[in-house]
C-alpha cells in the first residue's frame, strides 16, 4: 500500500504563470510532472535522512506498510507518516539542470529551502556545482547577494567547510561581470565584495589557478572600465592608483601562468559526446573565456604581457568551442550570466566612500 503519488506534496503546488512558461519554453509533451520530477526526488531522499532510524524499515519496506498506518505518526512538521517508495540517490547532474532551467524566483525560492534541509540532514546534496548553478541562477533574478549571504549563514555548511575553491571561482566571475555592467572602477569595491568569500572559506584552497584567473578577470575589467571612464571624462585616477591596478594585475599573471597545467583531454573521443562535455567544461570555459575577451579589450600596448596567458588558455577555449558546435548547444554559460544576469545600480555615494579606502595600505589575503 505505497504511496507512490501523493497529492499535497507541497513541491508540486506549482504556480499557474511557472507551468505555463514551462509548457511554452518546453512544449506541450513534457508534463509539469516530469519536469519537477528530480526536485521531488531531491526533496524525497532529504526526507528520508530526516527520518530516525527506527522509522525508515517502517516507512520504505513494503511489507510494514499495514503497521506503519495503525501507528498514526507524525513527522516534525505535523505530517503523517506514511508508506513511500525508496527515493534512490539524486543524480547531480539532473539537480543542477533543473536549477538552470527555473523560470520564475518562487521555483529558486523552493530550492532555497531544500537547500535549508538539505545542509541539516544531506549536506552532500549541496556540492560545489549544485551551489553554484544556485548562485549563478540567482544572479538572473537580480538577488545575487542577498542569496550569497544567506548562503553564508548555513552553519552546518560553515562547519563541515563544504564551501570550496569552485564556489569562490563561481563568486569572483560574477563579481566580474558585475563589475563589467556596473562599470565598476574601484579596487576598494573588489576588496569589500570578495572578502567574505575567503572568510567564509579560510580551510579552502584560495589560490587555484582558476581564482587567479577569475581575480584576473575582474582586475582587467576594472582597468578597461577605468580606460572607458577617462576616456569619456567622467573620472581621473592618480598615478599611484592605477600602479596599484597594474601590481595588482601583474601578481595574478604571474600566480596565474606558474599554476595553470593544461587540461587533459582526447579531442576525438570528447567529440563523440559534444554536448555533454560542452557542458562539462563550462565552469573553466567561463572564467577563462572572460579573460580573454577582457585582454583583447584593452589597449594594444598592454596586450603583449598577456601572451603567454592567452598562448596556454586558446587552444582549450578553441577545444570547448568546437564542442559547442558540434553539439548544436544553445550557448554557453558565460554567455547567459552577462545577458541576464542584473546587478543592483552603483550609486554614486558609494563609489565616494569606497574612494576613501583606495590607496590604503591594508594587506589583503587575495
Amino acid at each position: 500500500m505505497f504511496i507512490k503519488n501523493r497529492l499535497l506534496r507541497s513541491s508540486q503546488l506549482r504556480t499557474f504563470s511557472s507551468c505555463a512558461k514551462r509548457l511554452l519554453e518546453q512544449g506541450t509533451n513534457n508534463s509539469e510532472n516530469s519536469v519537477y520530477q528530480i526536485k521531488d526526488q531531491v526533496d524525497d531522499y532529504i526526507y528520508r535522512k530526516s527520518l530516525g532510524k527506527k522509522w525508515i524499515p517502517l516507512v520504505y519496506r513494503q511489507k510494514n506498510a499495514d503497521r506503519l498506518i495503525s501507528m498514526n505518526a507524525a513527522d516534525s512538521e505535523g505530517r503523517p507518516i506514511v508508506p513511500r517508495s525508496p527515493p534512490g540517490v539524486p543524480s547531480e547532474v539532473k539537480f543542477i539542470n533543473f536549477i538552470n532551467n527555473i523560470l520564475v524566483e518562487g521555483e529558486l525560492e523552493d530550492v532555497e529551502k531544500t537547500f535549508d534541509k538539505a545542509e541539516k540532514k544531506a549536506l552532500e546534496i549541496l556540492t560545489p556545482a549544485v551551489i553554484n548553478a544556485f548562485l549563478y541562477k540567482s544572479a538572473e533574478f537580480g538577488v545575487f547577494g542577498p542569496k550569497l549571504s544567506w548562503l553564508y549563514g548555513l552553519l552546518n555548511y560553515k562547519k563541515e567547510n563544504h564551501f570550496g575553491p569552485r564556489n569562490i571561482e563561481a563568486i569572483i566571475l560574477l563579481r566580474a561581470i558585475e563589475a563589467r555592467q556596473c562599470k565598476i572602477t574601484s579596487m576598494n569595491w573588489v576588496y569589500r565584495r570578495l572578502r567574505h568569500a575567503f572568510k567564509h572559506n579560510k580551510q579552502a584552497v584560495s589560490d587555484t589557478a582558476l581564482i587567479t584567473a577569475a581575480n584576473l578577470d575582474i582586475y582587467t575589467q576594472l582597468q578597461i572600465n577605468r580606460f572607458e571612464a577617462e576616456a569619456s571624462g567622467k573620472q581621473k585616477f592618480l598615478p599611484i592608483e592605477k600602479a596599484i591596478l597594474t601590481k595588482k594585475i601583474s601578481k595574478f599573471l604571474g600566480l596565474f601562468e606558474a599554476k595553470f597545467k593544461a587540461y587533459k583531454y582526447s579531442e576525438d573521443e570528447e567529440m563523440k559526446q559534444p554536448a555533454a562535455n560542452f557542458n562539462r567544461w563550462q565552469h573553466a570555459y567561463s572564467i577563462l573565456k572572460l579573460l580573454q575577451m577582457n585582454i583583447e579589450m584593452l589597449p594594444a600596448e598592454l596586450q603583449p604581457q598577456f601572451k603567454q596567458t592567452l598562448d596556454f588558455i586558446n587552444p582549450f577555449l578553441s577545444h570547448v568551442e568546437k564542442l559547442g558546435s558540434a553539439g548544436k548547444t544553445n550557448g554557453s554559460l558565460l554567455d547567459r550570466l552577462i545577458t541576464r544576469s542584473t546587478f543592483p545600480k552603483y550609486e554614486k555615494k558609494d563609489a565616494k566612500e569606497e574612494k576613501k579606502g583606495e590607496q590604503g595600505g591594508e594587506k589583503r589575503r587575495w
